[in-house]
């Protein structure tokens, strides 16, 4: 099967591969398909690009305010159940997090 996308003649291989990849004057569907939507593609990657990097954004935002509660409670900055509260967590979770946290902390 033979057709023209944008002045660009189109076969789609047989389904036993005969003659596939002979001649490459013609491209495949598959070429075609992201020739034809190439624009649409590039969008697609940058939308996702910005979406991921918003939300790393966020997520490095949320650790660093949860390890600078943890280093004032940790200092005696403020209490545990001002840092709990903070963090929208209960005092045992926030022990329990500081435990686990990779920084030294003293409790």
């Amino acid at each position: 099967m033979r057709f023209t996308i944008r002045g660009r003649t189109i076969r789609e291989p047989a389904p036993s591969g005969e003659g596939y990849g002979k001649t490459r004057e013609d491209i495949t569907v598959c070429e075609a398909l992201r020739e034809l939507m190439k624009d649409e593609i590039e969008a697609a990657r940058k939308e996702g690009w910005k979406e991921g990097w918003e939300e790393g954004w966020k997520e490095g935002w949320k650790e660093g305010i949860t390890e600078a509660i943890y280093s004032l409670v940790s200092e005696g900055d403020i209490s545990p159940e001002k840092g709990a509260q903070e963090l929208g967590i209960s005092v045992e979770q926030l022990n329990s997090d500081m435990s686990a946290s990779a920084t030294p902390r003293r409790l």
